[in-house]
């Protein structure tokens, strides 16, 4: 569908962290059919990217695209 292949476009961020924001502290979150899931706040940005990797993998399955 469309949904599946924007989920699979490659990201336009330098870092290649997608879903990863700066406030404070780090922040996860994912878009899934045009509503945002804050995935949590993390210390690190890895632990922030790596909380949204694993919610790519539930939620949009094997069109996730992790790198």
């Amino acid at each position: 569908t469309l949904a599946q292949n924007a989920w699979n476009r490659r990201t336009k961020r330098p870092d290649g962290m997608r879903g990863v924001t700066r406030g404070r502290r780090w922040r996860a979150r994912i878009t899934m059919h045009r509503r945002q899931i804050h995935l949590g706040v993390f210390d690190s940005p890895l632990s922030a990217y790596e909380a949204y990797m694993r919610a790519a993998l539930r939620l949009r399955g094997p069109f996730a695209r992790l790198d």
